[in-house]
């Protein structure tokens, strides 16, 4: 049983240690991507594959609760026949932790050949073929927790924290108020509080 609370233990550990890194690497590069995503006159896509596109999720849904259209889409379905939901005024963000997935490389690649779109990476490599050809990339390279430092734990964790900072700097430059804050949140908990 102590063996078990020590694993708890030092995954929570990893994960919070991370987070204070990637806290003090935030510079020059994270304005420019926040920017991006404040100008941008479209809508925000956020795409990944298994875990990423999860966290991106929760990020798209972060977005569009400040009011930043944002829309969630997995590579797999944008690979598809989705893509011809892209305006040339979107943003596309793709989230992955190696940079080097086949599909996600596939994605990028097919999104420089066919239009000239915005592309912002979130990737654990800034050398990887993602970041290359991304307009901005932000990497998050962090140490797994858990054993053989393989599950992904601290990075997704880490992605999440990250679009929640991106989340507040927009809210703050657009000024966002309580009231407008209620306007895209009218239900549960924080609705009836506002």
């Amino acid at each position: 049983m102590t063996d078990l609370i020590k694993i708890m233990h030092n995954c929570i550990k990893k994960e919070a240690d991370a987070l204070l890194h990637i806290a003090d690497t935030i510079d020059d590069v994270d304005i420019s991507f926040l920017k991006k995503i404040h100008e941008c006159s479209g809508n925000v896509i956020i795409s990944g594959i298994g875990k990423s596109f999860i966290v991106g999720k929760k990020i798209a849904g972060t977005f569009s609760s400040i009011g930043v259209p944002t829309i969630a889409i997995s590579i797999s379905d944008m690979l598809h026949g989705n893509i011809g939901m892209l305006s040339k005024n979107d943003i596309i963000i793709i989230i992955s932790n190696s940079g080097e997935t086949k599909e996600v490389i596939e994605f990028a690649r097919h999104l420089k050949m066919i239009g000239n779109f915005t592309i912002l990476s979130i990737t654990g490599n800034k050398k990887s073929t993602l970041a290359k050809l991304s307009d901005i990339s932000k990497e998050i390279k962090v140490i797994e927790a858990g054993p053989y430092s393989i599950i992904p734990t601290t990075s997704t964790t880490a992605t999440m924290a990250y679009g929640d900072a991106i989340a507040s700097a927009l809210a703050h430059c657009s000024g966002l108020t309580l009231s407008t804050f209620k306007k895209y949140h009218p239900a549960g908990k924080i609705g009836s509080i506002l």
